[in-house]
């Protein structure tokens, strides 16, 4: 009778390399998210303004926690307490140099120390900080790129939130709009 616990050469445990017999991790979590390029849809207001809205889904920036006190598992993991969302705007001169004329940003960013009780339909992450306007980020002058890249901390310091998003507002006036502006966003948390 063999031990099963020896390597061998056989099924599970073979082994041409000589690394330890065991098969490769699967499922493990990893500290990256990355979104789909899209592009933003300009909505006209009330007021003669066009309005594009752009919003992350739901981090859940403790992942370890997911499983304390029978809570349900919400959010987009996120595995590294020290990572940041990346959100890169781009398209930025595609309709010439008046397509961030009168362009204005603003930052939104919600969170929660707990998510709520999603099976009745609450949700406890909603906006937590005042609107910032970000706009000197997207206008570098004459020498405007055709994409831009911003960088967001989440709330917290050595340990953020549990519970974290993001919405940028993007705002023209009517005597600055151009049909032809069509920006689109992308982001990534690592």
């Amino acid at each position: 009778m063999t031990n099963p616990l020896q390597p061998s050469n056989r099924a599970l445990y073979k082994n041409p390399q000589t690394t330890m017999p065991m098969p490769a991790a699967s499922g493990m979590p990893v500290a990256y998210y990355e979104s789909t390029k899209v592009r933003l849809q300009w909505v006209l207001q009330a007021d003669g303004s066009y309005l594009a809205q752009w919003s992350t889904p739901v981090f859940n920036l403790r992942p370890d926690l997911r499983s304390a006190g029978g809570t349900p598992k919400s959010g987009v993991p996120i595995w590294s307490t020290g990572a940041r969302l990346y959100i890169q705007v781009s398209n930025l001169l595609n309709g010439g140099p008046d397509t961030t004329k009168g362009l204005r940003v603003e930052s939104f960013e919600s969170g929660a120390i707990a998510y709520g009780d999603v099976r009745n339909g609450f949700s406890s992450v909603e906006r937590v900080t005042a609107a910032s306007d970000i706009t000197a980020d997207f206008m570098l002058g004459t020498n405007q790129p055709d994409r831009v890249i911003v960088t967001f901390a989440p709330l917290g310091e050595a340990t953020p939130v549990r519970f974290w998003g993001l919405q940028l507002n993007f705002r023209k006036e009517a005597a600055d709009w151009n049909a032809d502006q069509i920006l689109y966003v992308e982001s990534a948390y690592y």
